[in-house]
């Protein structure tokens, strides 16, 4: 169900309304930020209402945005929140978290990858049983084999044309 659920979510919010790196009122929702292991991170954060802890979606840039910020801000659902006009920001509870890759290959940077997560966990009111992860291309098969390595920390993943080795399939059907 919340492969499904989040798959109809994504799917809506996806389509780009228009150009731009800025949301429709010129601001920049994202901060670019660094941690100790050197993983660059864009972090979209929404206002919090009353004492509600925020879910998270992850993700994972396809390969064209490897050590570029300004092609991860040009693409998918980065690109529709810095597009998106103040109602939908407004009716959008997800924080948004997308690291930068800087190999061409995401498995080479989980390493880095899960400390900014924990850290985005711990520091931004973020509820840790919905976070949902999801890429494309390049980041749809990182997004797998990430599931596939740590499912207890994922509520679902959202691949898109990502390819599954299929002997790692059993390792995120039905675990808890």
């Amino acid at each position: 169900w919340h492969l499904f659920r989040c798959n109809l979510f994504l799917s809506v919010m996806v389509p780009i309304s228009g150009p731009g790196c800025a949301s429709s009122s010129g601001r920049d929702l994202f901060s670019l930020k660094e941690n100790e292991n050197g993983m660059k991170y864009l972090l979209f954060l929404p206002t919090l209402t009353g004492n509600h802890l925020r879910p998270l979606i992850v993700c994972l840039h396809g390969s064209g945005g490897i050590s570029s910020e300004e092609k991860v801000r040009s693409v998918g659902l980065v690109k529709k929140v810095l597009t998106a006009d103040d109602s939908f920001l407004k009716s959008f509870p997800f924080a948004v978290l997308a690291p930068i890759a800087d190999k061409r290959n995401w498995e080479k940077c989980f390493d880095k990858v899960l400390p900014v997560l924990d850290a985005v966990i711990a520091d931004n009111f973020v509820d840790k049983s919905r976070v949902y992860l999801t890429g494309f291309s390049m980041g749809g098969h990182g997004s797998w084999r990430l599931c596939s390595l740590h499912r207890s920390r994922f509520a679902a993943v959202v691949p898109v044309c990502g390819f599954l080795d299929r002997s790692k399939k059993n390792k995120i059907k039905n675990q808890k």
